[in-house]
């Protein structure tokens, strides 16, 4: 029953392997991303957080542990990159440290490899004959990732080198008697620290060889791939994102439900299709409220299913706004970004509402090209909505000369919680919104120019923030400007993690009586203070009423926070 599984673990990377296996919809769309993990050469794994990225490369590095027939996986996580983001700002090597940390991460993964082999038969290898010393390996890491590298670390920097991570992958290949080996590389949007992102795909194109295919997932949209690396042609793209206008949609997604919650129950198959098409093509978000669903008692299904709707829209809109803080330099390009997903929202709406009568939907906004949509923070602007995960891409269009348009589906959600499937005024029932969504669709897309969508007004005002002179607190000109151009002071940029590390204990995602335990009954006034003591749980039990499960559950409220923040 749905009702009796609703503490099941959405994501994929807390999931141990046993549970990946066994909660993992089997369906052929999956099962082809997987095929191109395993395929020869570079490839690009794109899409939104929660598409299925991670889980789409966990499951291929298990399926080649167990199948002898494919190639020998390495599966690396770059999702601590963001901690080594405050070394950009007082280490003159940041980059040697970052360069030296991927590679001790893909040499620690190799390591792992090698103990699955060994728990599988494959004998007992001398890993001491690689002639590295791996307590120092992990201690650069460890090092790395608190922000601090010692002088004491240069010789590892300058002993781990591509080649010799090439080796070892060769050695790794031969030990494993495979014919080959894919390098998947996770979490690789390192979209808060595009000096990173640059060097990083220097190091991904180097991993290219006959023998070796890497493979990075990256996010649709803001992932910088820097002068040297060309898409499609130094490696090809994969989309991970379902697309919600498939006519394998929703069996794809009845898949992902069997899987994690068994048969329906006594929930409304109507009201599991509507969930399916309002989480947008994104499985845990569709987990999530389905999980949401059931967790809402004492009332009608109707109004389960619209507070369920209701909560998903606004943290939409919340987690878009909330990258002021991530990427405060961009505060006015974001809120200029909601007004244009509310307005694209809205016309939309009403050109359904037009349509009633015709049997047709619209799904699609057509932006027409033009020199407004070529500034580049209105590029900005629509990539950050797409990587949010608020707009869906499609394929451009062209109607004639000077009439070409680029094409977007907004979340559906959105269009579902503003009445663009309503048939009456008194509101619509499950069954009658997916009937809605199961016309044809009208010919052409809406088409709006981008300063109709967000008024002349915003579109002029578009400007990065960029903070001012800490001395004399001069704006500045650019956001590339290294020394303030008044008093010649140099200029300190703003560190994504320690912005993070800043926010106060009353702007986590936590309930209000939590906030108030927290700040008055204990040492915790910001995430750093999560971080800095040694047992955050245990300080957290000090509280009246938190015991070790809120507490728990709490912590991991907060790491989830740090982790979406920062990725």
């Amino acid at each position: 029953m749905a009702s009796e599984n609703i503490d099941l673990e959405e994501r994929a990377d807390y999931l141990n392997f046993s549970e990946l296996g066994t909660l993992t919809a089997d369906h052929p769309y999956f099962a082809r991303i997987r095929e191109k993990l395993f395929e020869r050469g570079a490839k690009l794994i794109v899409g939104p957080r929660g598409t299925g990225k991670t889980h789409q490369m966990r499951l291929a590095y298990l399926e080649a542990l167990e199948n002898k027939a494919k190639p020998i996986v390495v599966y690396v996580s770059l999702n601590r990159y963001y901690h080594l983001e405050p070394l950009l700002h007082k280490a003159p090597h940041a980059t040697k440290i970052f360069h030296t940390w991927v590679l001790c991460r893909i040499l620690l993964s190799c390591i792992s490899v090698y103990d699955e082999l060994i728990a599988r038969g494959y004998g007992d290898f001398n890993l001491e004959a690689l002639g590295l010393d791996f307590i120092k390996v992990r201690s650069f890491v460890s090092q790395a990732e608190t922000g601090v590298v010692p002088e004491s670390q240069n010789a590892i920097m300058e002993s781990i080198t591509i080649q010799k991570i090439l080796d070892i992958l060769g050695l790794l290949i031969k030990d494993s008697h495979r014919t080959r080996g894919v390098l998947l590389l996770d979490d690789a949007a390192l979209s808060l620290t595009p000096d990173y992102m640059i060097e990083f795909f220097d190091i991904f194109r180097a991993f290219k060889t006959i023998q070796i295919s890497p493979k990075a997932s990256v996010y649709p949209g803001t992932t910088q791939y820097g002068p040297r690396f060309h898409v499609r042609h130094d490696a090809e793209a994969i989309q991970v994102w379902l697309d919600i206008t498939d006519p394998s949609y929703s069996k794809i997604m009845s898949d992902v439900y069997t899987r994690r919650f068994g048969d329906i129950g006594d929930m409304s198959k109507d009201i599991i299709e509507l969930l399916k098409y309002a989480s947008f093509g994104v499985p845990r978000v569709f987990l999530t409220m389905i999980r949401a669903f059931n967790q809402a008692e004492g009332r009608t299904a109707q109004q389960k299913l619209n507070l369920v709707l209701i909560q998903q829209t606004a943290q939409l809109y919340a987690e878009f706004e909330s990258l002021t803080y991530k990427l405060p330099q961009f505060r006015t390009v974001i809120q200029a970004g909601a007004s244009l997903q509310k307005r694209i929202v809205k016309d939309l709406s009403n050109e359904n509402k037009i349509l009633i009568s015709s049997n047709k939907k619209q799904l699609l906004i057509g932006i027409q090209k033009d020199s407004d949509t070529d500034k580049p923070l209105v590029e900005r602007l629509l990539k950050l909505l797409i990587e949010a995960g608020l707009l869906y891409p499609k394929i451009e269009v062209s109607h004639g000369e000077e009439r070409e348009y680029l094409r977007f589906i907004p979340h559906l959600v959105m269009l579902i919680q503003n009445g663009a499937f309503r048939i009456s005024a008194r509101g619509t029932a499950p069954r009658d919104v997916i009937a809605f969504l199961g016309r044809p669709n009208d010919k052409h897309a809406l088409r709006r120019k981008i300063r109709t969508l967000l008024g002349v007004e915003v579109l002029d005002s578009l400007a990065p923030d960029l903070p001012p002179c800490q001395n004399c607190n001069t704006p500045r000109l650019s956001e590339a400007q290294n020394f303030c151009h008044q008093c010649g002071k140099q200029l300190i940029s703003r560190s994504s993690f320690e912005e993070c590390m800043q926010i106060a204990i009353d702007q986590l995602p936590i309930s209000k009586w939590l906030k108030n335990r927290i700040i008055n009954e204990t040492k915790l006034r910001s995430v750093a203070d999560f971080l800095s003591i040694q047992d955050p749980a245990s300080e957290l039990r000090r509280a009246k009423g938190i015991g070790k499960a809120r507490s728990e559950k709490t912590w991991l409220k907060v790491t989830n926070f740090i982790e979406e923040f920062l990725s």
